[in-house]
């Protein structure tokens, strides 16, 4: 599992990440911390599943995808 947290560390003002996949001992928790946790709590939160992550760093590809959804899709 990677986790990025980008603009500070309030709610409002920070974007969380979790990107993870079916290799990660941690999968079948994150959606839950995500959407029961930080979304719930006012952050903007975004769990990306990429179907060939294990507990590692995150690809390439999933980061880009983070990237790309900061760009075009968040709203401070």
């Amino acid at each position: 599992m990677a986790a990025l947290i980008l603009k500070g560390l309030s709610p409002g003002a920070a974007l969380v990440f979790l990107i993870t996949g079916p290799g990660d001992f941690r999968y079948g928790h994150l959606p839950d911390i995500c959407d029961g946790g930080f979304a719930k709590d006012g952050f903007q939160a975004k769990l990306i599943d990429d179907p060939w992550m294990a507990h590692e760093t995150c690809g390439p590809a999933a980061l880009c995808q983070a990237l790309d959804f900061i760009e075009q899709g968040w709203t401070p």
